[in-house]
């Protein structure tokens, strides 16, 4: 069997964060998943253009909904936009994968607008 590059990975992952600056969690989880050499799964920092450029098989987002940390009409474009993230993604058959970590907290936001349950349907 060849040894495993992470260059030629198996399964792809786009993760948002990969390396938690605040959180070394992310990091660790991340460096145990890829030295396993039989999964051969490489994870990658998720910008807009490696989703744009490369195809992934999972997106794994944390905490997408610090998109509701505005306040106006922010939250409501920012679902918006996750909204078209994440049809992109379904368009191109990649998983995506949310970790809740804070299921407790209620979305606070002024711009009048129910974005809660949009929010939640996507």
């Amino acid at each position: 069997m060849k040894d495993f590059n992470i260059d030629n990975p198996k399964v792809k992952v786009l993760a948002k964060p990969k390396i938690g600056l605040s959180n070394r969690r992310f990091s660790i989880i991340y460096k145990y998943i890829e030295s396993d050499q039989k999964s051969r799964i490489g994870v990658f920092e998720f910008t807009i253009l490696k989703l744009l450029l490369n195809q992934y098989d999972i997106l794994h987002i944390h905490w997408p909904d610090r998109v509701f940390a505005s306040s106006g009409f922010r939250p409501l474009i920012k679902v918006l936009l996750l909204a078209l993230l994440f049809q992109f993604c379904r368009l191109r058959k990649t998983k995506i994968i949310w970790t809740v970590h804070n299921p407790h907290i209620k979305f606070v936001h002024k711009c009048g607008v129910k974005t809660e349950n949009l929010y939640y349907r996507i």
